[in-house]
């Protein structure tokens, strides 16, 4: 469980379906790579079930459900393609949601520091953070990598929270899936799910997580307690 009684000194925050809408993007590189396998098209609803644990995943999921099982090979060869085609067309269609700037504004001003952690590839997170948060002053942006564990490990999160100085219940971690209610569980943070991302407010509640805010003023009040 995270600590609700104490203030909250350090903000860590889920990058897609929190921070930014990606999902168009998504969608445009996956099925870009799907008809490589002659696949029909997902549309973005069947795209938002599958996504939060990488683009790995996403296209093995994918995959499976088209009944298409293919080699190692032929898998890494796809997944190139996923990721050539969103690095050419990484921000055609994502958008930051209404009311994050300001804020992040305000967790300047209140001296917070903030970081993204995100199972997307890492190149790709600095691709879409830089662009869409450019001045923004994010003490740890990370990715997948290989050969560290993704989401809902609690390694990363144990790093942010060595890098500013501070307890995992200290850090709220701001996400919109239950990988990142995960997340938090594993790390002891506190955590705040958005109901306007990769999963509706009714999924979230029916898999027992709370809070959910589905407004941004409610999860100001997460942040300025």
């Amino acid at each position: 469980m995270h600590n609700t009684s104490s203030l909250v000194r350090a903000i860590l925050f889920d990058l897609d379906g929190t921070l930014v809408d990606t999902i168009g993007d998504i969608v445009y590189a996956l099925n870009t790579a799907l008809q490589y396998e002659s696949i029909a098209p997902i549309d973005t609803k069947t795209c938002l079930q599958r996504v939060g644990n990488g683009l790995r995943n996403l296209l093995r999921l994918s995959l499976q459900a088209a009944d298409r099982y293919v080699c190692d090979n032929r898998f890494e060869q796809l997944y190139k393609i996923l990721i050539d085609t969103y690095h050419e067309h990484p921000v055609d269609h994502s958008y930051v949601y209404p009311g994050i700037d300001a804020l992040i504004q305000k967790c300047v001003a209140h001296h917070l520091p903030m970081g993204i952690l995100s199972n997307k590839d890492d190149a790709l997170v600095s691709i879409i953070v830089s662009r869409f948060f450019q001045s923004e002053p994010f003490v740890f942006v990370r990715g997948a990598i290989e050969g560290r564990p993704l989401k809902p490990s609690r390694a990363a999160v144990m790093e942010f929270a060595e890098l500013v100085g501070l307890q995992p219940d200290e850090i709220l971690l701001v996400g919109d899936t239950e990988v990142d209610a995960a997340t938090a569980s594993a790390s002891t943070t506190r955590l705040a799910l958005v109901g306007w991302g990769f999963r509706t407010a009714e999924q979230l509640a029916e898999i027992g997580h709370r809070p959910i805010c589905t407004t941004i003023e409610m999860l100001h009040s997460e942040v300025f307690r």
